[in-house]
């Protein structure tokens, strides 16, 4: 039952979102009745979830300790909001809604740029980003403040790299770890091509996932060693660093360098059309392209280690728009020619992507897909625990 009401409640979320999408093609406008909408739809929907992930049951205990007076180690934004909202007897779940808010509301910022993607963009890119930013809280909320500042900038006009390097700033004062993050996206800019044929970055994929090994980031031991002496908000990684640049996953490694075969033909597809869509989507759709290649050639590192997952996952997100330009561009305005075969072998790779997001939860533990009505008699510490013990047993 809890399974079918997630499923229900997300495919509904979904559906609104691109609704609101059409809408937002024509006049974009986040505040008008098609932004307001999936504005309200995604943040009560992801607002009101419960215990889904272990960071998010580990900041609601410490939100629930820093309620009963005791000390947070939390960088200043993220501290500052939170004594704010318990001054005011607001619970977790308040702050939780909050973040909610600030993605989805980011997202919209960031889609201004991709109007005419806005029908697919929107679900696909809170659908590709939806498990990471249930659980990283306050990893996501920092980062939407970086969205809302790369809306400047890819718009370029005037002061847009002004507004992007502020808003990074102070996206840092939720997560300072967040700091390579912005420099990169700012980077790529300055990129006018792609960065490969689709025949290389298949080419790295697969170099990169067969040659890593996680040994290799030991190299960088001392360095976070370094890092923790020179401020404290890194003592938690320095403390221990082999652990966190080798795994990180619950203390029990990485899942497998590869994804399956049926992810593997999502990406090749992602990467060969999304390609061929750059010649007529323009330099914005070249810049998400790129974004998503970064995403891709760590994807294999990011399986293996946490933190690597961390810096890896906001640039895989953009897979969204360019999934979202293959559909408008080759599927629905037919501006691509594309031999029929591979146009039909290509949808039903794409319909099996969905079907998979369906049918992930059915094999999951239900725990895992809780909304705050479905939370009695389970605490945020026995969330933490049923997670953490899922996790070591998937890994094993």
């Amino acid at each position: 039952m809890i399974v079918f009401q997630y499923i229900v409640l997300f495919l509904a979320m979904l559906f609104i979102l691109y609704l609101s999408g059409r809408k937002l093609r024509y006049k974009y406008k986040i505040l008008s009745p098609a932004g307001i909408t999936a504005i309200f739809v995604y943040t009560l929907n992801e607002g009101l979830r419960y215990g889904r992930g272990m960071d998010y049951n580990l900041y609601a205990m410490n939100y629930e300790d820093l309620a009963a007076g005791k000390e947070s180690r939390w960088d200043m934004s993220f501290l500052y909001i939170a004594k704010f909202l318990i001054n005011f007897d607001i619970p977790w779940q308040g702050y939780v809604l909050l973040m909610s808010f600030m993605f989805i509301f980011a997202t919209l910022c960031l889609l201004r740029n991709y109007q005419e993607l806005c029908p697919w963009a929107l679900p696909l890119f809170v659908m590709f980003s939806i498990h990471e930013v249930e659980n990283m809280v306050r990893w996501y909320m920092g980062f939407s403040f970086v969205l809302i500042g790369l809306s400047f900038m890819i718009d370029g006009k005037k002061k847009g790299l002004i507004y992007f390097l502020l808003y990074s700033i102070f996206a840092c004062t939720f997560h300072v770890a967040l700091a390579p993050v912005p420099i990169i996206l700012y980077l790529v800019t300055l990129k006018k091509t792609p960065f490969f044929s689709p025949f290389i970055t298949i080419l790295l994929f697969f170099a990169i996932s067969f040659s890593f090994q996680s040994k290799f980031m030991l190299k960088f031991v001392e360095f976070a060693n370094v890092l923790s002496l020179v401020s404290e908000r890194f003592e938690n990684y320095g403390n221990d660093a082999e652990f966190w640049l080798t795994g990180g996953f619950a203390g029990e490694g990485g899942f497998s360098v590869l994804p399956d075969i049926q992810e593997l033909l999502i990406l090749g597809c992602m990467v060969i059309w999304g390609y061929r869509t750059i010649s007529v989507a323009g330099k914005k759709y070249l810049y998400a392209y790129n974004l998503f290649i970064i995403g891709l050639l760590l994807h294999p590192i990011a399986r293996q280690i946490e933190l690597v997952g961390r810096f890896a996952q906001p640039f895989y997100f953009f897979r969204g728009i360019v999934l979202a330009g293959i559909i408008y561009y080759i599927y629905q305005k037919k501006t691509l020619v594309v031999k029929p075969v591979f146009l039909t072998l290509s949808l039903l790779i794409f319909l099996n992507m969905g079907r998979r997001y369906i049918a992930a939860p059915i094999k999951s533990v239900p725990d895992h897909y809780l909304y705050i009505w479905d939370s009695d008699g389970k605490s945020y510490e026995s969330m933490y625990e049923s997670w953490l013990f899922d996790i070591k047993n998937i890994q094993k």
